[in-house]
């Protein structure tokens, strides 16, 4: 209104000046809210965890034959049922090649040519995610070709579920290309996808002689966050009534919001409060049973002032989820091997 005045009606405004001190006053301030909408709300995944080691015999690579055999993180070799092939390391355009193994009763031997398979968690439920040592995660690549090739990330034509049928197995990818049969071609001396009408294929497990499993349970899922001292004091100094906390929401639309104190401490992740620390965090963390490890929480910081809400980035992870996001990064995390056991499990 003031721009819209004239030169000689602008100069019977007196208090024009005060405004423009309370305006940049204000706009310091903002700069506070604009600050927090930019922070990324965090997640963290606790549980608790039992490890059981079972002797099961001497060193070697095992013929399995149950589905209940094969865990996260075992370590398997894919051969032909019928011959003395394995998949190799070789990854052809379109498909594996064959490397020469030796069977003896229900066990293998075999040279270095021979592609050592990691199961990961896949996508879909009961589905594992076949990571090889050489170049990444196989997956069934096409619905009109027999084609199995390799890619860096997991997605659902990479989650193959493995089932078994009187002693059989079938390892089928769970995604759209319906060519998604892991099967061994005796003809061109190769292993690929296929819809059927090719050699059924066999699972050999690594043992170092004993096998180890993680039972987990008390599984929370924590979302939070937090702020420097300077930036709390500046959020609160803008209103008569502030508070924070966290919104939650199972749709990523209708949220639920809870309200949080915030904690000092000294550093960000700190578990023990410090009446003279630096910094802030607070959070909301929640139970989550077995049959919701896939069920997607998303979640946003908040701060309300005098009623008006101002929301951080949003994140979103549920167990499964974010279990699969600490194996990833395991180095930058410092796990050890019983903690990349138990997240497996999940």
């Amino acid at each position: 209104l003031y721009n819209d005045l004239k030169s000689n009606e602008k100069v019977l405004v007196t208090n024009y000046s005060k405004f423009l001190e309370l305006k940049k006053e204000f706009d310091d301030l903002r700069i506070n809210i604009t600050f927090f909408e930019n922070h990324l709300t965090k997640s963290s995944l606790k549980f608790n965890y039992e490890i059981e080691t079972v002797e099961n015999g001497a060193e070697g690579y095992y013929l399995v034959t149950r589905a209940d055999e094969l865990n996260v993180g075992d370590v398997i070799v894919i051969a032909a049922s019928g011959k003395e092939y394995a998949l190799s390391t070789k990854q052809n355009k379109n498909n594996r090649g064959q490397a020469n193994i030796k069977k003896s009763a229900n066990t293998i031997t075999f040279g270095e040519d021979v592609e050592l398979i990691t199961l990961e968690k896949g996508k879909k439920e009961n589905t594992f995610a076949l990571k090889t040592a050489s170049s990444g995660y196989l997956y069934a690549a096409s619905s009109k070709k027999n084609y199995l090739r390799t890619q860096e990330a997991i997605d659902e034509n990479a989650s193959w579920l493995i089932t078994y049928s009187n002693g059989a197995v079938t390892i089928k990818a769970q995604g759209d290309n319906n060519k998604n049969d892991l099967e061994y071609n005796s003809g061109a001396n190769l292993f690929s996808c296929y819809t059927s009408g090719q050699e059924a294929v066999a699972i050999y497990k690594k043992t170092s002689g004993a096998t180890t499993k993680a039972s987990v349970s008390n599984a929370y899922l924590r979302f939070g966050g937090g702020m420097s001292l300077e930036h709390y004091s500046g959020l609160v100094a803008m209103g008569n009534n502030v508070s924070f906390g966290v919104a939650l929401s199972k749709d990523g639309e209708n949220y639920k919001h809870y309200a949080c104190t915030p904690v000092r401490v000294n550093e960000f992740g700190d578990k023990n409060p410090d009446p003279n620390g630096l910094n802030l965090q607070y959070s909301v963390s929640f139970k989550v049973t077995e049959k919701d490890y896939d069920t997607l929480i998303y979640a946003k910081l908040y701060v309300e002032i005098d009623g008006a809400k101002y929301y951080a980035q949003e994140a979103s992870y549920s167990v499964h989820t974010l279990a699969q996001y600490y194996l990833k990064y395991k180095e930058d995390f410092n796990l050890d091997d019983e903690i990349i056991l138990a997240l497996g499990e999940f």
